[in-house]
Order: C-alpha cells, then structure tokens, then sequence
C-alpha cells in the first residue's frame, strides 16, 4: 500500500464519519425530544383487584392513578364472555337471534360492536319502562362466538370519573372487510381512546387489509401501539404504513408476575426495573402495568406502592408522566447515507490492499467500482444497501481494530522493558484499539438513522456473522504471526515490512498464509483439543446470548451482577467486555509489547469479543445514543481495571516461574532460532 493508497483509505473514512456525526447529533436531539411516558392498567385486573379488596372498581383506579398510573387498557369483550357472565343472553328464532340483555348499556354497546362486523337489519327493543332490553340480529352476527362486542361502558365511565386516558384494546375477530375496519376502530375511538393496542395474536386487517387499517387509524386519530418482544401478526407492515408513527408498548406476562413475587417493591424490584429499563433504554413511551397476584399489605396497597416505585423510577430519570406521543419522523437523506457508506468502502479497501497489495491499476479500479457501485446501490435499493453495509462495518472495523491496530501499536516488543511502562503502553495501544472499533460503530449509526431503527421496527441484520467472524479472522491473524514461517517471510521481504507510518507498505498475505500453514501442519496435543472445545462452547454461548430474546442463557448471578451494575453505575456496561474482551486484549497487548509470541492469538482472539461488542451496542440503534456511548465508556474503564489486575497477576505468576526454573528461560532470538 502506498503513501496515496493510504491516504485515500483514510479520507473516505473520515468523509463518512463527517456524515455519521450529523446523524447522531440530529438523533440526539429527536431522543430527547420524547420523553413522556404512559402507564396503562388493564381494566380487568382492576376489578378483579377491586373484587378481592371489597371496594368498587372505580375507587381501585383512583387510587392506581393517585400513585401514577395515566391510562386504562380496555379490551373488547368477546360475545362470549357477555354469555358467560350473564350480561346477555341469546335465543334462536330461526334465521333470526334474539339478544337479552341486562341494561340498555349492554345492548347498546353489544349493537354499536355488532353493526360494525356484520351489516344487517338489527331491531332495537324493550319492554316494560326499561326493565328488559331486547335487539333483534341476523344469526350470522352471532356466528363467532369470539367476535367483539363492544366495550364495558362502566369501563369508560370510571376512566372519565378518575381522569385516565382510555387505549382501547379492539378484537379482530369477525372485522374482515375495508368497511368493517373502519367501524370497529370508530367503535373504540367512541370511547374516547386515544392509543389502539390490538388484541390477541395478530392486528386487524391482517393479512390483506393493513392500508385500510392504517387509513382509518389516520383519519380517526388513533395512535397505534407496537406490543415489544412479543410482536403481533402483521404489525411490522402496519407500523410501515402509517410511516412508523407508532408507540413502543412494554408488558410483562402474568406468569412473569407471579415469578417476581410480592408487591413490596423493596422485597421484588425485578418488576419496577424492567419498566424503567424498557422506557430508558428502548424508547418504549406506554407501559402496559400488570398487577402483583399477592401482597404483603394487602392488594390495593401494594400495588399501589408497586406502580409508584415505577413512576419515581421514570421521573428519577428525567421522564414526565402524561399523553405518550409518537417520535418525531427522523430519516437520514440518502446523500448523507452515501456520504456515510464511502467511510464503510475506505475501510474495506484499506483492509484489502493491506492484506494481498494489489498492483495500482487494479487498487484505482476497485476504489472507482466500490465507490460507485455502493452510491448507486445506495440510491436504487437504500435498505438492503444499507443493511449490507453496516454488516460489513461491523465486521471490518473489529477486526482492524484487534487485528492491525494492536499489531501497529506492538510493532517495538522489548522483554526488557519494565513491566510498568509495558503496562501503560499496553492501556495507550487499548485506547487506540476501542478508538477504531468506535470509529465503525459511528458509521453504523449513520447508516441505520432512521426512526423505524429507532423504534425497532426494522433492526440490523447479521448480529451472528458479526459476532463469530472477526472473533475466527483475528485468531487466524495472530496464530500466524506467531510461527516462524511468518517471521521468515517478513524478513525476506525486507526490514519494516508491516510499518504502519512509513509510506509503502508490503502486502502481509504471503507472509500470513505461509505461517497458517506452518501452524495448522504442526502436532496436536491432548490441550490444543481441549483448547478448542472450550473455544466452540465460548463461541456457542456468544451466539445464544446475542440479542434481547437470549435471556434464557443468562445465569441467575448474572442477572443480580447486572443489577447491581445498574445501580452503581447508572448505565451497565456489557459483561463480556468487563471480564473477557477488554481484560484478555490488554493482556494480549502486554505480552505482545514483551516479545511473547506463543499462545498469543488466544488473548486477542478473545480481546475481539470485547470490540465486537462495543460495535454492537451502536448498532442497537433503539437504544439512545447517549445512553449507549456512556454504557461503552462504562465498560472500557471497568474493563481496564480488570484487565490491569489480570495483566499485574499474569507478570506476578510468569516472574515466579522464571525465577523457580531460570535454565529453561531464552533470549528473544535464541527461542526465535529454535522456532
């Protein structure tokens, strides 16, 4: 690579960073922004709360909304559940049923639900002065017994008493035309909600009718609400088209209620941290609370006290309480994503022509193809375009960071060297190294800016390629570097081979491919086996781990280590960067900075994981940005301490062995010869 090659590499990485930084700041700035958060209970535990306390329904929600709660979640009853209660009762008259009912509310409400599924001739009725109410109805508004039936009006009326806002809860069942759409979401808008959170497994107008539903919800002035980790059959393209103007809605399952046990929030905090956590750390704006089944002090109290835990724990946090709102529409213009993607192009063409050195021609051939073809691709299909592109930084700037930062920063190995000045000229090629891996998780976020990102609706794609190929690139790296072979060839190219601040620099491929040989040819020992069983299992674990549904291989401790992260340090940093990644490269930079050769790949093949993971937290864009660089910086200095106490017990440990067992102990070069 020569002195222009290099400086070309390097410009278009800073153009791209350039655009990156525009993008995070006007992130920045729409994150915070949006700070009001809704706390929705659900209607039913309210009464079966109100039941089990012996007082009215509406004096439990005065209460729940005295401690914080600002919204009722009322679902759509089902026909059956009026049936089974014996709020209606239904009698056949041949093509023809009769609706029974106890109230004119009930009926009217049962009228408005059915008209909106199934039009027909229905026959209003009563007899007597308001004693009984009667309507008449096609048997087929009846078919389904799961159809919607309207929504309890005591519901409505207590919500109103108690000052809450409704989000209605509408039953797809029976809602199968464009029509139908519309008059089922009037129905819930008649009560006065604002927030649409779809019940059941799938939204209405799934799957041929989304556009339709999205029209109604515009024209009718409801907000959609996007159920997390437990998404719903079709309400990816839904939030789509309504431009991803939507709410991130948070719950927790009623078995998970009762694993967490009592109400007292200083006996089960686990609840109250999940809540905060999932409005400060993933831009969910309604929390759909689920009562505690048993309590200490009783049910109204605790639950009382649980919800209010929740509201301190948002406004400890800067969070207002009120009417949610969508995020302001974000979206980076796609001159900027091509400005951004030329900085992910420099980085590929610095790590190609570093590697195999292509002769000139071709390098100016490649860069004139790489650079027009990403624009191009950037423009006709800016998705995948950008997709494909933030999986090759994520992948490419790691393994530069572990792979030739760290060797350019241990390019001067001395053994002599006092362990303390190793020590902290191992912390300095550390810093250097995170430096490089940040520099791509910049470029990520410049490329994922987008409030569909932000909200989850659409993610970044090859979190397994990102994890497990820079891990095996930058082992292969380092296991070659350290055989003869490698040294060899370097030397027949001639002095200063891989000097990254001289002006030409020689393509170390030749050099790398014959040491792998070297390496892979040589014998295999009972530990090099048990080696790479423990490595399969790290990098097994890895992948089950990665992402927001691996909670299942998290260890119980675990899970209390971060807690307790989370309260000392406000923002936790990722464990695999406090106690693997960052401890094992700073290791790897001190022994390499030494002259220790052998086994060296280890450390940094480990010491990648703690980059990739830096990347990957950028890359989890729904997440606030300020929040994330805060839980990188977190892990870096916690890492670091981890890593000096790790690196000052192995020079304690290798000390004590060459002093029991001086004979055995070689000169750099003599141990080279030997080699």
């Amino acid at each position: 690579m020569t002195r222009a090659q290099k400086m070309v590499c390097e410009g278009l990485v800073a153009l791209g960073l350039l655009g990156a930084v525009w993008v995070a700041v006007q992130r920045v700035m729409v994150e915070q922004t949006n700070r009001t958060v809704g706390m929705a209970v659900d209607w039913e535990e309210v009464v079966q709360l109100a039941a089990a306390e012996g007082v009215a329904p509406g004096d439990v929600l005065f209460a729940l909304h005295s401690a914080g709660a600002t919204h009722l979640a009322v679902r759509e009853a089902a026909l059956s559940d009026l049936v089974n209660v014996g709020r209606i009762a239904l009698f056949r008259r041949g093509d023809r049923v009769e609706i029974w009912a106890d109230s004119a509310h009930t009926l009217q409400q049962v009228n408005a639900a059915l008209r909106a599924r199934f039009p027909g001739d229905y026959r209003y009725g009563e007899i007597g002065e308001g004693q009984e109410h009667w309507l008449n109805v096609p048997a087929a508004a009846v078919s389904s017994p799961n159809a919607g039936a309207g929504y309890p009006q005591d519901a409505v009326r207590a919500a109103r008493r108690a000052g809450v806002g409704i989000v209605a809860r509408p039953r797809c069942d029976g809602v199968r035309t464009a029509d139908a759409i519309v008059r089922a979401l009037r129905v819930a808008k008649d009560t006065g909600a604002t927030i649409v959170v779809f019940h059941g497994d799938q939204v209405v107008g799934f799957p041929h009718h989304l556009t339709e539903t999205a029209q109604a919800l515009r024209q009718l002035g409801l907000t959609f609400g996007l159920i997390e980790l437990s998404e719903q059959l079709g309400a990816g393209g839904l939030a789509s088209r309504l431009g991803h103007e939507v709410l991130r809605v948070h719950s927790i399952t009623e078995q998970e209620m009762r694993a967490y046990g009592p109400t007292d929030p200083s006996r089960s905090p686990r609840a109250v941290r999940r809540f905060v956590r999932a409005a400060r750390e993933r831009n969910v704006r309604l929390l759909y609370m689920r009562m505690m089944p048993s309590s200490d002090r009783g049910l109204l109290e605790g639950n009382g006290e649980y919800i209010a835990a929740v509201a301190d724990g948002l406004r400890a946090y800067g969070f207002a309480l009120g009417e949610p709102r969508p995020m302001a529409d974000f979206a980076t213009p796609r001159g900027l994503l091509v400005l951004v993607m030329l900085g992910v192009c420099g980085a590929a063409l610095w790590l190609m022509q570093v590697l195999f050195g292509l002769p000139a021609r071709w390098f100016w051939l490649f860069v004139g193809v790489v650079v027009a073809g990403g624009g191009a691709a950037m423009v006709v299909a800016p998705n995948l375009a950008r997709m494909l592109a933030a999986l090759a930084a994520a992948v490419t700037f790691p393994t530069l960071a572990a792979g030739w930062t760290a060797r350019g920063a241990t390019s001067d190995p001395d053994p002599e060297r006092p362990f303390l000045t190793t020590l902290l000229r191992a912390l300095g090629a550390l810093l250097l190294v995170v430096l490089v891996s940040l520099l791509g998780g910049l470029l990520i976020v410049g490329l994922l800016g987008d409030r569909s990102y932000m909200l989850r609706i659409q993610q970044f794609r090859g979190v397994k390629v990102a994890q497990m190929v820079p891990v095996l690139v930058v082992g292969a790296l380092w296991l070659a570097r350290g055989t003869g072979d490698y040294r060899r060839r370097l030397d027949a190219a001639g002095a200063g081979t891989v000097d990254y601040r001289s002006g030409t620099i020689v393509p170390e491929w030749p050099a790398l491919w014959a040491g792998l040989r070297e390496a892979l040819a040589g014998l295999v020992a009972y530990w090099h086996v048990a080696l790479a069983f423990a490595g399969l299992v790290l990098l097994t674990m890895l992948m089950l781990r990665s992402g927001n549904e691996a909670g299942g291989a998290v260890l119980p401790m675990e899970l209390e280590l971060r807690a307790l992260l989370d309260r000392v340090l406000v923002v936790r940093p990722r464990t695999k960067e406090v106690f693997l990644g960052h401890p094992a490269m700073l290791l790897g930079l001190v022994l390499a900075l030494g002259g220790v050769r052998r086994g060296l790949w280890i450390a940094f093949a480990l010491g990648t994981i703690g980059q990739i993971s830096i990347v990957n937290s950028l890359c989890h864009i729904h997440t606030p940005l300020l929040l994330t660089l805060l839980r990188v910086l977190n892990g870096l200095w916690t890492g670091l301490l981890c890593g000096v106490v790790l690196c000052t017990l192995w020079a304690w440990f290798s000390g004590a062995r060459t002093a029991e067992q001086p004979q055995q102990s070689l000169p750099l070069d003599e141990a080279d010869a030997e080699e």
